[in-house]
């Protein structure tokens, strides 16, 4: 959603100087993602489900909450990276190839940082990984205990936050 400080603000700088040029995902990797309104649905669901009202169905259990819509990683930033006017890549590298370079890129950062230049890159080698495994899970039980019902959200807000 809008005002999102963990990938936003990282790929925004790489769009605007043309260096958002590859994709790097594994075809048919799906990742789950959840709005920041839907979480905190979820939160005050599950608090209220540990009221003695609701026979405390939620004590002791633990809930994956979700937009429940599992996307390949890559192609959930398509909405963003399009409605800010930037041509989004096509082009697909190998991950193997791509992992060995964000691992460099990771040793260059380190050494950089040990001499007082700080120097982040785009990605690391946990972030690679989250667009190559697929990881996402059933909401049911948060669904049927809890009673959460994601709603459906666009990337629209947060396009036009950063356009602004």
């Amino acid at each position: 959603g809008p005002g999102e400080q963990r990938h936003f603000p990282r790929m925004v700088p790489w769009l605007r100087t043309g260096c958002f040029l590859f994709r790097f995902d594994v075809p048919g990797s799906l990742t789950d993602w959840i709005h920041v309104d839907n979480l905190c649905a979820a939160l005050v669901l599950a608090l209220d489900a540990l009221s003695e009202e609701r026979g405390c169905v939620a004590a002791g259990n633990a809930y994956f909450v979700s937009d429940d819509a599992p996307v390949n990683c890559i192609d959930f930033f398509r909405p963003f990276i399009c409605g800010l006017g930037y041509p989004f890549p096509t082009v697909r590298l190998p991950y193997r190839l791509v992992y060995v370079f964000v691992a460099a890129l990771e040793a260059v950062a380190a050494a950089a940082r040990s001499v007082g230049m700080p120097f982040t890159p785009m990605l690391n080698r946990s972030e690679l990984n989250k667009t190559a495994i697929t990881h996402w899970f059933r909401i049911g039980r948060a669904k049927r205990d809890l009673g959460f019902c994601p709603e459906r959200h666009s990337l629209d807000e947060a396009v036009q936050w950063y356009r602004d």
